[in-house]
């Protein structure tokens, strides 16, 4: 009389870390209830995945057992040797499929196990730059390379992603990489970066960027985090498009005017201004850095020693940003002459 096997399955989760070497396994008990000498076989897949062909996942010692006799016992270890299904983590639920070879009829599925697979960090990530800090010109384009090391004894498909944490997305030229990873081995892999000219970045100020394995998913993140810092460099533009001025035309000579009370300084300073010129200057940060300066006018060397010529400047302390441009004006109040210029 031919009855169904009867198995037993120890224990109930097994948690396998493919950081360590230590073993984990089942131990699966199958009991002969036929009549007749039979020999058994075990098969073991995750819940779902009856059809799947990847069954090097784990080790199975004995493959098949010795025709065991009515009653009796035949033993199996069932060793975790990986993760069930490819590059996943956390617990799998697994089905055991028990078989007699004599008549395919004759078989047990046993349900309720789980093998917990822990995050482990059999995929490492590091950035190939000296402290994480990649240095750039202005204007230039700029790998960042990176290495995978994977742990596992099976190759593994790795997709990385870059993410602009301060870095503008718009320099990316590179956002995702894929590579695969052979067993117990490292791969290398670069991000590329192109960035725009001086004034459209900061010198020295700190681009943090983060590079994440996003495929496989892990339970725990894998990244690194690095700095782009773009060297100093570029330009300031000093220009005075206007260097000839007329001042007001005042022939009067001082001594044939009546007598006036004296005047207040506030009304001396607006005549002064009434009777000056401007030379407008334009100034333009084409630098990466925050320009603060600070500009001493003095009269051009072929004016007459004898006129009174005062130079002032409006503001006197001129900050630009990077890409800035801002016009400022120096102004030059006088007496008796009718005409100035400033130099270049």
């Amino acid at each position: 009389m031919y009855r169904n096997p009867v198995a037993n399955i120890t224990p109930k989760t097994v948690v396998f870390d493919p950081e360590r070497s230590s073993r984990s396994f089942f131990k699966v008990s199958v009991t002969n209830t036929s009549e007749r000498f039979l020999s058994f076989q075990v098969r073991v897949y995750p819940q779902g995945a009856q059809g799947s062909e990847f069954h090097h996942w784990y080790r199975l010692k004995p493959r098949v057992c010795a025709k065991k006799p009515p009653g009796t016992t035949a033993d199996f270890e069932v060793e975790i040797a990986d993760s069930p299904i490819p590059g996943s983590e956390g617990e799998i639920p697994l089905v055991f499929e028990i078989q007699a070879l004599e008549n395919r009829r004759l078989a047990t599925t046993v349900q309720g196990h789980t093998v917990k697979v822990l995050a482990g960090r059999y995929l490492s990530l590091n950035l190939l730059a000296p402290d994480n800090q990649i240095r750039v010109d202005a204007g230039k384009r700029v790998s960042i390379p990176v290495r995978v090391r994977n742990a596992r004894k099976k190759a593994v498909e790795v997709s990385l992603q870059l993410t602009p944490m301060a870095l503008p997305p718009d320099w990316l030229e590179t956002e995702d990489v894929q590579l695969t990873v052979g067993a117990d081995s490292a791969e290398s892999a670069a991000f590329s970066v192109v960035v725009p000219q001086a004034s459209q970045t900061e010198g020295e100020r700190p681009y943090e960027f983060a590079i994440e394995i996003v495929k496989p998913k892990l339970t725990q993140k894998v990244r690194s985090l690095g700095t782009l810092i773009v060297n100093p460099s570029g330009v300031l533009e000093f220009d005075c498009p206007t260097r000839d001025r007329i001042f007001p035309d005042d022939r009067d000579s001082e001594r044939d005017r009546p007598e006036k009370p004296p005047i207040a300084q506030e009304s001396k300073d607006a005549k002064a201004l009434s009777r000056s010129v401007c030379y407008p200057i334009e100034l333009t940060n084409r630098s990466n850095l925050s320009q603060t300066l600070n500009f001493e006018i003095s009269p051009h060397t072929h004016l007459s020693k004898k006129e009174d010529i005062i130079c002032r400047i409006e503001p006197e302390t001129v900050t630009l940003k990077p890409g800035e441009q801002k016009p400022f004006t120096p102004s030059s109040p006088t007496s008796n002459n009718r005409r100035g210029s400033i130099g270049s």
